[in-house]
């Protein structure tokens, strides 16, 4: 029985059926299998053997816990139970699936020198970690000559696995090759054959080739399914042509495939993104009346082309009668029309959909908080900010501050801005230099001249230009020329250079003081030598 059937018939997550199964291996042996409840002897455990071993290895791989395979598999010798080939292949795909490539190409090494020979499978595996994980195509080729020089005939999987990779690595022509390959050695090729040649040809515009690949699976005896069709409708909709999609799925019944959701999705994502959200919300009418649903991510994209090119309440309709239509919606949907309402301040709007999110089930995220936050903000409740951002689960970002204090900036705010520096200070943000320069902004026109001069100096690799621009355009507002000429020379005493924004926010803020059409015009010319390292 398999740990998902387990865990459903004991009420228990799948987590923990793993690590009851840990806890069972931790015993030097099992029960005896199918020993009598009612048997009087003693009760005898006996040793793990080879297929106990590979069915633990195979539920720590399912877990993608790779490392607790490993430790099978060396268990396995330490205990003189000699692996097999089976349990070195299922090292070697928990290792690939966790990204470490290289780690299971020395475990088919390790296999190899054990005296095993590969199956088909571990050597499609091997070719599978070439092409598809470390894109080597050459060792990728090489082992595919090791197979047919040890006569382990390649199939159509280990054939469809190298060209997934060729074609992912853009390599089409290589792929095309390979396939011709395959034919002339008899091994017939499927729709996972035919799948990334096509997405390939989609991908780089060649619709016509790919259409003819569509024509000549049928002649191969590869009749063209849905997923096929959904590959071409994807092309198409790439290069704009929607009247060939039209002309695609209208000749559907004909070529004998029924169009799905995936291909109606791709179609609404094609043409919201050439800018025909209304076209796009006639498909999503069509496909209602064929009882068929959007994917999350159409729906989503959907959205967000109602509101740019039609209007916001449209939009906010069209997710407030999901659940009516019984289409599935995610925290992304709603911070769409969100983020839509905040652009056209309808603020009650916002709070109203923040509220419909809960009830949905639905979880915010940063995202979220911080549409909410500048919802706030925009409508002059900067007060409640405070307690949306200590809501349970909310985790600020670099954008969260940067709302925060730009609207506190605007709002003359003060003490508030205590409450943005406390993340800062925490360490749980690490601001970028636009983001320090608009702290500085924010502490100088607040009059804390002192802590912006101390957050320039102590900033990471010392004094970066964006923020020492700012902090000199308000020194000299401020008319603080010796904290200027001081901050200056400690910069030149460090070898560092003075950029051109440096100098063009400093003439700024002089000419806004009025010292360059006066007899103070002398001063700027004294600051720029001292900046330049020239002497009077």
């Amino acid at each position: 029985m398999s740990t998902a059937k387990w865990a459903n018939l004991l009420r228990l997550s799948p987590a923990a059926i793993h690590t009851a199964l840990r806890s069972i291996n931790s015993f030097s042996g099992i029960l005896l299998r199918n020993q009598s409840a009612t048997h009087s002897a003693p009760l005898r455990l006996r040793r793990l053997d080879v297929y106990d071993y590979h069915q633990l290895m195979q539920v720590f791989s399912q877990s993608n816990d790779c490392d607790s395979v490993i430790r099978v598999l060396r268990r396995m010798k330490n205990t003189n139970c000699n692996p097999d080939v089976y349990c070195y292949t299922a090292a070697m795909k928990s290792l690939a699936s966790c990204s470490r490539p290289w780690d299971a190409i020395a475990m088919f090494h390790e296999m190899i020198d054990s005296g095993l020979t590969p199956t088909l499978y571990c050597y499609t595996l091997l070719i599978k970690i070439y092409s598809c994980h470390l894109q080597q195509f050459d060792s990728a080729f090489a082992v595919l000559n090791l197979m047919l020089n040890q006569e382990c005939e390649p199939n159509v999987v280990t054939y469809s696995t190298l060209i997934t990779g060729l074609c992912k690595a853009g390599r089409i022509e290589e792929a095309l090759n390979l396939f011709d390959d395959m034919v002339q050695r008899g091994c017939f090729p499927n729709a996972h054959t035919y799948a990334p040649i096509l997405r390939a040809f989609c991908s780089e515009g060649r619709i016509q080739e790919a259409k003819e690949l569509i024509e000549s699976m049928s002649t191969n005896g590869c009749q063209p399914d849905v997923v096929i069709y959904n590959i071409l409708v994807y092309g198409l909709c790439k290069i704009g042509d929607f009247d060939e999609v039209e002309r695609v799925i209208s000749a559907s019944k004909i070529n004998g495939w029924e169009p799905d959701s995936f291909t109606y999705s791709t179609y609404i994502v094609g043409l919201c993104h050439a800018g025909k959200a209304q076209e796009a919300l006639w498909q999503l009418d069509g496909m209602i009346q064929k009882d068929l649903k959007p994917t999350t991510i159409g729906l989503n994209i959907l959205l967000e082309g109602i509101g740019r090119e039609m209007n916001v309440s449209t939009s906010r309709v069209l997710l407030e009668t999901c659940g009516i239509l019984g289409f599935d919606v995610d925290i992304v949907s709603y911070n769409t029309v969100m983020s839509q309402l905040c652009d056209m301040e309808r603020w009650v709007d916002v709070l109203n959909l923040f509220v419909d999110l809960f009830k949905k089930g639905l979880q915010p995220d940063t995202y979220t908080f911080n549409i909410l936050i500048l919802c706030l903000c925009k409508a002059g409740e900067i007060g409640m900010v405070s307690s949306v951002c200590q809501f349970n689960g909310f985790v600020p970002d670099l954008v969260t501050c940067d709302i925060l204090l730009r609207e506190y900036y605007v709002s003359g705010g003060v003490r508030e801005l205590d409450f943005v520096f406390s993340y800062l200070r925490r360490g749980d943000i690490v601001p970028n230099m636009l983001f320090y320069g608009t702290i500085v902004d924010c502490l100088c026109k607040s009059g804390r001249i002192f802590e912006a001069v101390t957050l320039v100096r102590n900033i990471e690799n010392g004094y970066p230009a964006y923020p020492v621009s700012r902090l000199t355009y308000w020194l000299v507002r401020m008319q603080k020329i010796g904290d200027v000429i001081m901050l200056i020379e400690e910069m030149l005493k460090k070898g560092l250079v003075l950029e051109s924004r440096i100098f063009n926010q400093m003439i700024r803020a002089f000419c806004r003081k009025g010292f360059c059409g006066t007899t103070n015009i002398s001063l700027v010319e004294y600051l720029l030598d001292r900046m330049l390292g020239t002497s009077w």
